[in-house]
């Protein structure tokens, strides 16, 4: 295998690292938004909706922050990479889910993703290792 096979399955691989990663958090987000949502009757349905747009930002950010540590360089590219593959499979799934079309929100939900997850490369590639 050469130098730029090796590069390229290491990138297919941090990507898909954070992707799942981000994914997961995303999913534990939304499972404990649910629960509080069914607990605290008192929460309006218009809370439903930012609360998914925050568990969809917070995996965004955990992706993008993993792939970048795995990558070990190029932090924003990876994060926003990792960022629009989450992005993607979750408005794709939305999309067959709920057979809506693109909104104002998807877009705004797409661009916030993408912020985050460029901020998550950044700080995961310039983290400190501990020393032990």
């Amino acid at each position: 295998m050469g130098e730029a096979d090796h590069k390229w399955t290491a990138s297919l691989k941090a990507i898909l690292f954070g992707f799942c990663a981000g994914a997961i958090v995303c999913t534990v987000c939304l499972l404990l938004f649910a629960f509080i949502f069914t607990q605290a009757k008192l929460l309006p349905l218009s809370m439903i909706r930012p609360l998914v747009l925050i568990a969809c930002l917070f995996g965004s950010f955990i992706g993008g922050f993993c792939a970048a540590r795995k990558r070990k360089m190029q932090g924003m590219f990876y994060g926003l990479i990792t960022a629009l593959v989450l992005f993607g499979v979750l408005a794709l799934v939305s999309a067959v889910k709920t057979a809506q079309p693109f909104t104002f929100y998807t877009l705004v939900a797409c661009f916030s993703m993408l912020l985050l997850g460029a901020i998550g490369g950044i700080l995961g590639v310039n983290k400190k290792n501990r020393r032990k």
